[in-house]
């Protein structure tokens, strides 16, 4: 789950990328997570410029959980390895192309569901080597009735009913455990009004809208939602040190998120690879 830090530091590069798209002559430095030290404060403001500055209010925070975990694929792997299956009468032949790799699943089903014949490739396969470790895992099997050999990349199927191969790889599934409401306190400080008020009319028309909202992607991978709540003007602050102050609050949802190890298989039937994999994993 991203920290509450993390999430500021997301709105930080929000708020960031607003002033520098809109030419407001504010550094970096002065867009900063957490309240400003006075010291630093005091010597912008004798500048007659302004701090923006970015907090939560963890005592608000609400929980917002509504679903069971539920998981899915946060990166696809990647698969350069394939096979095309072919029939003619009671033979099959699987033939692998492309670039053998370590780590790919190999999922053959001779005999319909009932025998997975499992191989996993290693790091100095061959197109050669994986057809022989797939001849060899239906051999294993001893499957009444079915014979398999291999000869370069192919491998020969005597036999079997029916014929299927699935090749996938390992790939990062996340589910999200638990969601999270923080509100989060986006506050301009200014040395005069027209600052002030140029700078909170800028976040306010670009991220007030309720839709869409901001949708931020937080390290883990996992998306954090930002909605706002309502801006303020500190008049009080204006009034006893010469001080414009324009708050907005901000309502930041993230998840916390567990992760898994889970495999990619792609179904192939007689006719070719199925492009819409399936994946497993996550239990």
């Amino acid at each position: 789950m991203p920290s509450l830090d993390q999430v500021c530091t997301l709105i930080q590069t929000e708020v960031l990328g607003i002033m520098q798209a809109n030419s407001v002559g504010l550094p970096p430095g002065q867009v900063g997570v957490g309240q400003p030290f006075g010291q630093s404060l005091s010597e912008i403001l004798g500048q007659y410029q302004a701090q923006i500055s970015i907090f939560p209010i963890p005592k608000a925070a609400q929980n917002r959980t509504s679903r069971k975990p539920h998981w899915v694929t946060s990166i696809d792997p990647p698969v350069t390895l394939t096979v095309q299956v072919l029939r003619n009468s009671n033979t099959w032949t699987l033939t692998f192309g492309g670039v053998a790799a370590g780590g790919y699943n190999i999922h053959t089903f001779p005999n319909g569901s009932r025998n997975d014949c499992y191989y996993q490739t290693q790091a100095n396969d061959t197109l050669d080597s994986v057809a022989t470790a797939v001849a060899l895992s239906i051999t294993n099997q001893s499957i009444s009735g079915i014979s398999a050999s291999a000869s370069g990349p192919v491998a020969t199927v005597t036999g079997a009913p029916t014929m299927r191969c699935g090749i996938g790889g390992n790939c990062t599934m996340i589910a999200e455990m638990r969601r999270t409401m923080c509100p989060i306190s986006v506050k301009v400080w200014a040395a005069n009004a027209p600052i002030r008020n140029q700078i909170g009319a800028l976040l306010e028309n670009l991220l007030a809208p309720t839709y869409p909202s901001p949708m931020l992607t937080a390290p883990d991978l996992s998306y954090v939602w930002v909605r706002w709540a309502k801006p303020g003007w500190n008049d009080d602050s204006q009034s006893s040190y010469s001080l414009y102050v324009w708050e907005a609050l901000l309502e930041a949802e993230y998840a916390t998120v567990a992760t898994t190890t889970g495999t990619a298989v792609e179904s192939i039937p007689i006719t070719g690879i199925d492009p819409n994999p399936i994946y497993t994993g996550g239990s």
